[in-house]
């Protein structure tokens, strides 16, 4: 079955980025997503390719199927949908405009999502560690869900009254040493902590604990996390490039990497790319889903809580 390509162009960016991150996000092997931030001499938008936008001037004349967005529920008619609703219904509904089925890109079954999922970008990125977050947040409104960080440089959680994840914590590290299955749940169970709607897991005790694992505890780290059974999905974020880094991206589900705007972003990912070919990594990097975000970060907690606590595409 070839794959559906959807283009998206919105008048307001920050809804056109939000709902290519959400399409994204569902990891479905019939479509392929990608923002527009112009459609002029597009090539692409010509056949089977839809363009998905709310702007009028933008249906004219397309050589492409187009579905429109519209701002009003009332006006919706064939090939329309109401743009100011829950992204699960504008998924869904694009699926039907599309007549694509819902399925996963390994086994091709009906729903099913990447069980493991690496969130990955070359060094430190704040976009990585919102992507990531935005991304396990997902997958807890399907499910449970276990978010943790192989990053030098993670991200401390602090609820009110004190609780939460703190520097030295118990967490990964015990984790990542655990031969046995079984001890393994029972200590899923143990150190994983509520954060809204998600779990997480402390991060290493020591950042050099990371660059003391070894590939075969990575893999066997990895091996666990797809057979336990206390989380539907797991979204690990790393950034850097460790002894183990390239086997565990490879031995996830699904490995995302936040597409980040700017030339020194294109550079780091050429440098991955060049990286992948000398380690012959070259099936691995064609199994890196690129996704489009934003530059503009959250700049406060309340705003934080907000994606832990979820939104609608709006």
């Amino acid at each position: 079955m070839e794959r559906a390509k959807l283009y998206i162009y919105a008048k307001n960016a920050d809804y056109g980025e939000k709902l290519v991150r959400f399409l994204a996000s569902r990891h479905n092997a019939g479509i392929d997503v990608e923002l527009l931030t112009e459609i002029k001499d597009k090539e692409e938008l010509k056949g089977d390719a839809y363009l998905i936008s709310d702007d009028e001037d933008a249906w004219e004349d397309m050589k492409c199927r187009v579905i429109r967005l519209k701002a009003t529920p009332e006006t919706v008619g064939k090939d329309e949908i109401f743009m100011y609703q829950s992204g699960s219904e504008i998924y869904r509904q694009i699926l039907k405009a599309t007549g694509t089925a819902q399925r996963d890109g390994r086994q091709g079954e009906a729903l099913s999502v990447p069980k493991v999922a690496c969130v990955f970008s070359p060094g430190e990125s704040e976009e990585k560690t919102i992507f990531a977050l935005r991304t396990a947040f997902e997958r807890a409104e399907r499910g449970t869900a276990l978010y943790m960080s192989m990053c030098g440089f993670p991200v401390m959680f602090e609820q009110d009254g004190g609780e939460g994840v703190k520097v030295g914590q118990k967490g990964l590290s015990e984790l990542m040493l655990c031969t046995d299955l079984c001890i393994f749940e029972e200590m899923l169970d143990e150190l994983s902590i509520p954060l809204g709607k998600l779990s997480v897991i402390a991060p290493a005790e020591h950042f050099r604990d990371l660059f003391d694992f070894t590939r075969e505890e990575a893999m066997r780290f990895m091996e666990h996390l797809g057979k336990q059974t206390r989380f539907d999905a797991v979204v690990i974020e790393t950034g850097q490039l460790l002894e183990f880094t390239f086997s565990i991206l490879a031995a996830a589900d699904a490995v995302l990497i936040p597409k980040e705007p700017g030339v020194f972003a294109e550079a780091k990912r050429q440098l991955l790319k060049e990286y992948c070919e000398r380690d012959g990594e070259d099936e691995l990097w064609n199994r890196f889903q690129f996704v489009p975000v934003r530059a503009c970060m959250p700049s406060s907690w309340d705003e934080i809580r907000r994606i832990l606590y979820g939104e609608e595409v709006r």
